[in-house]
């Protein structure tokens, strides 16, 4: 399923001629990069939640973490990788997951995925990752606690 959100967002950001190029082949590939980008999405938004939510650390702080965490996770998941379409791939899947995890905090994301080492040769990977990020923040259910727009309403059922 991410697969196929990942190869609809590259579409929307201006990459659908490279679509194919991403769309592996192999089942075991598939279960293999899932598990892999999974785990290191997983960790990604706790960490990015830790931070944005912390009292103690001020604004500052918080984007250079969150621009570090972003780093580290692009790092980690692109190591080894020659393939400009699927570093591209895996950098704005994990914004994405970034930025849904702390929507306030876009622009820093936007701009350590794009200036993390793997991901800075690729030609307007900027202005890609930043429709990549709003179109995730936009699909994603808003919740106040973590930057959204509007606070959840819980609804009982009337008794």
């Amino acid at each position: 399923m991410k697969h196929l959100l990942t190869l609809f967002t590259l579409a929307s950001a201006g990459l659908a001629p490279l679509q194919a190029a991403i769309a592996p082949t192999d089942a075991s590939q598939i279960v293999g990069e899932t598990e892999n980008v999974d785990s290191t999405e997983a960790s990604l938004a706790k960490r990015i939640i830790e931070i944005a939510t912390s009292k103690s650390v001020p604004r500052d702080d918080q984007d250079k973490l969150i621009a570090a965490a972003v780093q580290n996770a692009i790092l980690a998941a692109t190591e080894g990788l020659s393939d400009a379409v699927q570093i591209f791939a895996i950098a704005s899947e994990l914004a994405a997951v970034a930025a849904k995890a702390a929507p306030q905090f876009s622009e820093t994301i936007v701009a350590a995925a794009a200036s993390a080492p793997a991901v800075a040769s690729i030609p307007d990977a900027r202005a890609r990752i930043q429709v990549v990020v709003n179109t995730a923040i936009r699909a994603a259910p808003s919740n106040a606690e973590f930057g959204g727009r509007h606070a959840a309403t819980v609804v009982s059922p009337a008794r």
